[in-house]
């Protein structure tokens, strides 16, 4: 293991139990085992260790999801409702830090982690799109927003919630029905 994989590795434990807020590089530094030398190789300070983990967790989204085409919007919209469920199931307390510290991220690392997932989240706006040509963009990009926004809480649930056998596929029908509530009731 080298010392950016610790030290990532280490800020997201130590970011799961205090937020960006109480973040100390000394507790990174601790919880990794390294001097403060081994972070200043590899990164400026914390604002930088911070996108930098944001970094990995969009490139590993992205991996998950691939670039695969569907012929059937439905199946597409199914496809990503279970990977994005499968990724935050087992990357709960990342899920959460994702959701927490967005906002603590420093320029110029909160703009490039929105521009990296600028595609994903269109992929889901498409992809609603496809399903339900007749809803405005509006609606498809506040329904991505709310089904993500659900799919990526898992981090901050109580862990007796966590413990349900099969969750993420509990988490990807859930999705895939609130993506399904733009047809209506009249639909």
């Amino acid at each position: 293991v080298d010392e950016i994989e610790l030290l990532l590795t280490a800020e997201e434990a130590v970011l799961a139990r205090s937020g960006y807020a109480g973040l100390r590089v000394d507790d990174v530094l601790d919880e990794a085992g390294l001097s403060p030398g081994a972070l200043y190789r590899h990164f400026s300070g914390k604002d930088e260790l911070l996108g930098t983990l944001f970094d990995e967790a969009v490139s590993a989204l992205l991996v998950r999801v691939g670039d695969r085409e569907f012929d059937d919007p439905w199946e597409e919209l199914a496809f990503l409702a279970k990977a994005h469920a499968e990724f935050v199931y087992e990357h709960q307390e990342l899920a959460s830090i994702l959701i927490r510290d967005d906002r603590s991220l420093a320029e110029p690392f909160q703009r490039r982690h929105h521009r990296r997932m600028r595609p994903y989240i269109e992929r889901w706006i498409n992809v609603l799109g496809r399903c339900f040509p007749d809803r405005s963009e509006e609606e498809r990009t506040s329904a991505t927003f709310a089904i993500l926004q659900m799919l990526n809480s898992i981090g901050t649930w109580p862990r007796g919630a966590r413990r349900t056998e099969g969750l993420p596929d509990l988490l990807a029908d859930m999705a895939y029905g609130a993506a399904a509530a733009l047809g209506g009731s009249d639909r």
